[in-house]
């Protein structure tokens, strides 16, 4: 019922390594369809090898190359997920000029590099950081309230929590 809703929506994932299996894991169970773009062999073996078949290896310095093989369109996803910090904010930069409507998630390990990041005109910028040091914190701090959390987000678990789209003059608005 809830999948209607989401079953086409496409992700570009910018960069495949330890850093991306795990989000292109996830992504695929949200029922996502994914493109992987990675700049080299080794990547994009590797990512042939996890089962990817919609995967490009592109020059990503090169705008013509990202404009020309991709069929981005206005409501997919750009992730930037590249393991050079600066090549990411390049990539960032490249990818708002390029797609300026599209909603641009990048991974941070730095401040600098998030504030950088944001600069370049990440949507939304995760600093890995951050979120290890608040995670940290709630299990010190609020343990109940993180494991009830923990349980209710687990694969494992039953429960499904998704976000539905109400269109406007809907009886439910």
């Amino acid at each position: 019922m809830a999948r209607f809703f989401m079953a086409n929506r496409q992700a570009f994932i910018f960069g495949y390594s330890k850093r991306s299996i795990f989000i292109t894991q996830e992504l695929q169970k949200k029922s996502f369809l994914l493109s992987i773009i990675v700049s080299n062999n080794e990547a994009y073996n590797r990512a042939k090898e996890d089962g990817y078949l919609d995967i490009f290896k592109l020059d990503m310095t090169n705008d013509d190359e990202l404009l020309g093989k991709l069929n981005v369109k206005e409501n997919d996803y750009l992730i930037c997920v590249m393991e050079d910090s600066h090549f990411n904010v390049f990539l960032t930069l490249s990818l708002r000029a390029l797609y300026p409507k599209n909603k641009i998630i990048a991974l941070s390990d730095s401040f600098h590099v998030t504030q950088k990041l944001k600069m370049a005109g990440a949507t939304k910028v995760i600093d890995l950081y951050q979120v290890s040091a608040n995670r940290i914190y709630n299990i010190l701090h609020k343990p109940i309230a993180t494991k009830l959390i923990d349980n209710l987000l687990s694969p494992d678990n039953n429960l499904s929590i998704r976000e539905i789209i109400i269109p406007p003059n809907s009886f439910l608005d």
